[in-house]
């Protein structure tokens, strides 16, 4: 007999065959994936139940036995996937932003696709598509924008805006000067009042009209941004190269 295998006998047969330890091992296979995927089911259950309670009460009205109740999960599930309650409130803030960039992306890639060159355009497209992505999502929007939140997470949400106003500075061409960001940053602010504008439920009827509007208002103050950091020094705002132009094509 061969190390490993044991004698069976075949069905009908008198002869014995050989059985190896195959079969086991894909059997333990298969209970690796599903062990896996039950995992996995756990972790989006406890995200998903503390994305409703957290909008529905506020961060610090939650506790951690809410969600896992909420979930219908354990303890011991929910802190093999999460060491606390901040970081289950941090993942969904890194989904959330990821969302967010992916619809930003989609808009300026469909916009191109469609044959828009102008810079500021695209950048517009941009704006439209993080404004819708806001609506459609707009529980945790509210969240991270009005909700109460973990205590440090003001520094998180200003850091993020500096990386957004950073992007779209150099997506408009604005120049790397104090006065070049000052235009980037009022921009990630208008970008973020018009946020707030599509989660409130009073805009609903409004809402593809108040994106757009958002969205072409933002494009023309980055007109204007661009044809000023690019202005010779000491030339006054209203001569400067491209001004006019910048604004008349972005509002037409």
């Amino acid at each position: 007999m061969q190390p490993g295998c044991r004698l069976t006998a075949a069905r009908g047969q008198g002869e014995p065959v050989n059985v190896t330890q195959a079969p086991r091992a894909r059997g333990k296979a298969r209970h690796d994936t599903w062990r896996w995927k039950s995992t996995d089911a756990a972790r989006q259950a406890l995200l998903a139940a503390a994305r409703e309670l957290f909008t529905e009460r506020g961060y610090g009205r939650v506790k951690v036995t809410d969600v896992v109740a909420r979930a219908g999960a354990s303890t011991g599930s929910f802190y093999h996937h999460f060491g606390s309650k901040q970081d289950l409130f941090a993942e969904l803030w890194r989904a959330h932003c990821a969302a967010q960039d992916l619809a930003r992306d989609q808009a300026e890639a469909a916009a191109r696709q469609a044959g828009q060159l102008d810079a500021v355009a695209v950048w517009a497209a941009g704006v439209r598509g993080v404004l819708q992505d806001a609506w459609q999502r707009k529980d945790l929007a509210r969240l991270f924008l009005t909700g109460e939140v973990p205590p440090d997470f003001e520094a998180v949400r200003r850091d993020r805006d500096a990386q957004l106003a950073g992007r779209g500075g150099r997506a408009l061409c604005l120049s790397d000067s104090d006065q070049g960001r000052l235009y980037a940053s009022c921009l990630q602010g208008m970008i973020q009042a018009g946020a707030l504008a599509a989660v409130d439920p009073s805009h609903a009827e409004q809402l593809a009209r108040s994106i757009t509007s958002i969205a072409w208002q933002a494009a023309a103050l980055a007109g204007v941004a661009a044809a000023l950091a690019t202005a010779p020094a000491g030339d006054p705002a209203g001569t400067a190269p491209g001004l006019d132009g910048s604004v008349r094509r972005v509002g037409a």
